[in-house]
């Protein structure tokens, strides 16, 4: 019986090789588009989820208030840890990771650059990083110990040994070589390239310092709830004095004034998709966009499993005849189910192995678009194959479950005798599934449309500076303090370099933050304030507008100990632009504040703009205030020989270090890597839902004019004009893709109007995002169905009249 289902299902195909091919086609792609977004989601969803203790692991953050201003920071003061796993028996172990950045070391004679880490000795028991060498219990156990990675040991070492090998850091230290461990792999929230250790290092003592990311490892039968609720004891013990010391209050008057300085844990795995905190290691993804792709997915293969739907009932009069030659033969309704049910597991297993095949091509240009690394290994995991059984069964299964049950239900009689009556206005469920199918592409065709009309608005929005054309040269500190000036100064003598700035931070990069109070103020009025500190040339080369009083200038000696804020900080320490000047500002010490800057946005769109200070050099300089150079080039016709000039001029004092250098605009660009991600995948995505539904339309089109090509002939005979015709075969599809569009829009709306929520600044969702999408699915739908419609109705009326 099996065998003859399979041989009927076969001839069947290869009878009708062109609804064949659009099933198949359809479904190919529909699998294809789900397997790789399921690739994607697999691939941020398994985030840090490798190591051993993952599920006990957890992160302590910092959630804080001070005035108007709140915050919450992955990091918190050098005591926390270790004091909490003193306090709390269930904490099993503690580990710091002190990230230092690229850092200069030398081996063998060679300097090379990478990235640096202080972590505690426990940092190879805690985290599950497989070590090609040393014991993890031991490594990083003494003073001075280092373990690199494998890439690394290979580029200081080459065939070497590395073990009990010397590297000396740029501040002399010398590291000892105690483990090579593999590379940190992608899926991890943070990377660096060499660990050494803390052990022997003096730490600072202050709690709220927000200076350390700092990791537990829980008790399995411990509750972080109950464990975040015993924090509250150390407010008393340890964060009460400092309260005092800074704010000169207690701390029942500090939580009285609405202020906090809350201690909580964040599961390991749930940093990289539910974590957006300031200072964050690295960029992290965001759970709303794994929702997203997870619904296209579904709706894109939903797409396809309608194009079956539709075609296998529209053409259910081609084998009404069948069915009732079988059920008058004996074929039981089961047994028709069953033949109906095994073509449809057919078609979906047909487009199930070309769509591995597809993904499996494709994984090169997936990960161009998506700016992950996803593996072909993703695809041939147990989970990954068990999940394609489910998708194959499901797809044949809902693909086939309709067309089976209403093909099966023919009466065998009305279908002999001819009185069999289908077609397009007949079927009312056919109807609901193209405007299901074309509502689904409308609503993808606004999503992308308003995603990218976002991403403009970002592109072009009045960021309050000037991003374009400047030339950042990183890590500038690296030539030492009396350096970094005179490298200044010869950058300028080239006519196409205008405007150079020595800074220690940029817009959109990390920035530090303190307390500030206004002079006369009571310490508890203090304020938490972001910094920046820059040179007097640093308004100038970014275009800064200054509305009020003046910027820095090296006329004035005493601005060491200026200060420059932003409407904001003005704001929030109750003054106008014009009041807030020759205002003191400060703690221990006062500056002079001599102008204020109109807003402009220093960190991403999401966020409101904050109360900023920005400082020249105040007298606690340090190296990280010199490490960025800020070069504005006039002339870009000629960009090669500007950048020799640069590296030229770098060499003159670098001592062979690197040149690490980028453009503002493509930093910007970066900030928001996520959303352009989205935008890709979303154009990319919504191209095979919208090719896929006119897949679908031109078989049920093509169906549909093959059973009437009888009425067009005899039309045709009587007058009727090729437009008309047109008009008589496209109206009724017409129609059902402008009622997709009606009930498409309004949850399309709703949908992006929630997502742009994320966005403190956001573009507008005006009604021509709306029409174009409609207009644009009923142009393609109509060219679909003009084309069969055209070469219908051009047919000769004498071949169409004598059809069977």
């Amino acid at each position: 019986m099996l065998r003859n289902y399979l041989k009927t299902a076969f001839r069947n195909l290869w009878r009708n090789k062109l609804f064949s091919f659009i099933n198949i086609s359809g479904l190919t792609i529909g699998i294809t588009c789900c397997l790789s977004i399921y690739l994607f989601v697999q691939h941020e969803m398994s985030y840090d989820r490798f190591h051993e203790n993952a599920d006990n692991i957890y992160r302590v953050y910092v959630d804080g208030k001070q005035g108007d201003y709140e915050f919450e920071i992955p990091r918190v003061g050098w005591p926390v840890g270790p004091t909490m796993k003193t306090e709390f028996p269930k904490i099993e172990m503690v580990v710091r990771v002190d990230p230092k950045g690229p850092l200069k070391m030398e081996c063998n004679g060679q300097v090379f650059r990478d990235d640096l880490a202080e972590v505690d000795p426990d940092f190879f028991e805690l985290f599950t990083f497989s070590l090609i060498k040393g014991d993890p219990r031991t490594v990083l156990e003494e003073p001075g110990s280092v373990v690199i990675t494998e890439k690394v040991a290979k580029k200081y070492f080459g065939d070497d040994d590395p073990m009990d090998k010397l590297i000396i850091l740029e501040n002399e230290e010398q590291l000892k070589v105690t483990g090579i461990c593999e590379e940190i792999p992608s899926n991890a929230h943070f990377h660096y390239d060499v660990f050494t250790s803390l052990a022997g290092k003096d730490l600072g003592e202050w709690w709220m310092s927000a200076r350390v990311p700092t990791y537990l490892l829980l008790h399995p039968d411990a509750e972080p709830g109950v464990l975040e609720d015993k924090f509250q004891i150390l407010q008393e013990k340890y964060i009460a004095k400092e309260v005092k010391a800074y704010f000169d209050q207690s701390l029942g008057e500090y939580h009285k004034r609405g202020n906090r300085y809350n201690f909580h844990l964040q599961g390991l795995t749930s940093i990289h998709l539910y974590s957006n905190m300031m200072s964050e290691m690295e960029a992290n993804g965001d759970i709303q966009y794994i929702y997203i792709f997870s619904s296209v997915a579904l709706l894109i293969l939903l797409i396809a499993c309608i194009n079956f739907m539709n075609i296998s009932t529209a053409r259910s009069s081609t084998r009404s005849k069948e069915v009732g030659v079988r059920k008058v033969t004996g074929a039981s309704k089961k047994h028709l189910i069953a033949q109906f049910m095994i073509e449809s597991m057919i078609v979906a297993l047909i487009g199930l192995l070309l769509a591995i095949l597809l993904v499996d091509i494709t994984i090169p240009l997936l990960n161009d678009i998506s700016g992950q690394t996803l593996n072909r290994d993703f695809l041939y995991q147990r989970n990954t194959i068990s999940l394609l059984v489910l998708v194959w069964i499901l797809v044949g299964g809902v693909s086939g479950v309709y067309p089976a049950f209403f093909l099966s239900a023919f009466n065998p009689v009305t279908v002999l005798k001819g009185k069999l009556r289908l077609g397009v206005r007949s079927g009312t469920l056919r109807s609901i599934l193209v405007i299901l199918q074309f509502g689904i592409s409308i609503l993808l065709m606004i999503g992308t449309l308003i995603i990218q009309r976002q991403l403009n608005f970002i592109q072009n929005i009045n960021l309050g500076f000037d991003k374009e054309q400047v030339l950042v040269i990183d890590e500038t500190s690296r030539l030492g303090i009396n350096k970094v000036p005179l490298f200044k100064e010869d950058l300028l003598t080239n006519a196409n370099i205008s405007k150079v700035s020595i800074s220690g931070s940029l817009p959109f990069e990390s920035y530090g933050n303190s307390v500030f109070k206004a002079e006369g103020a009571a310490e508890s009025d203090s304020k938490l304030m972001n910094l920046m500190n820059a040179d007097k040339d640093f308004m100038n080369t970014l275009g800064f507008e200054v509305i009020s009083g003046r910027g820095f200038s090296k006329e004035h000696a005493t601005d060491s100990m200026s200060v420059l804020l932003n409407e904001s900080a003005a704001s929030a320490f109750g003054w106008t632009s014009e009041t807030a000047l020759g205002k003191q500002v400060g703690w221990r010490d006062q500056f002079t504040v001599i102008g204020v800057t109109k807003d402009f946005h220093y960190e991403s769109l999401k966020e409101h703009i904050a109360p900023l200070l920005i400082f020249s050099y105040p007298k606690l300089s340090r190296e990280h205030f010199y490490s960025k150079v800020c070069v504005r080039i006039e002339n870009t016709t000629d960009l090669k020989e500007v950048m020799n000039v640069v590296e030229r001029t770098w060499e003159n004092y670098a001592n062979g270090e690197p040149l690490n250098y980028y453009f503002m605009d493509d930093y910007f660009n970066d900030v928001y890597k996520s959303e352009q991600t989205l935008g890709k995948l979303f154009r990319f995505f919504t191209a095979l839902a919208i090719f896929v539904a006119c897949l679908g339309l031109f078989g049920l089109v093509s169906f549909t004019t093959e059973q009437r090509i009888k009425e067009i002939g005899i039309r045709k005979v009587l007058g009727a004009s090729i437009t008309k015709l047109i008009m008589l075969v496209s109206k009724d599809f017409a129609r059902l893709v402008l009622l997709a569009m009606i009930i498409a829009s309004p949850i399309a709306y709703y949908i992006m109007n929630r997502w742009l929520q994320d966005f403190a600044y956001q573009t507008s969702i005006s009604w021509w995002i709306f029409l174009t999408a409609g207009f644009t699915a009923l142009t393609l739908a109509m060219v679909t169905v003009g084309f069969l419609a055209f070469k219908a109705a051009i047919a000769n009326p004498v071949n169409s009249l004598r059809s069977e």
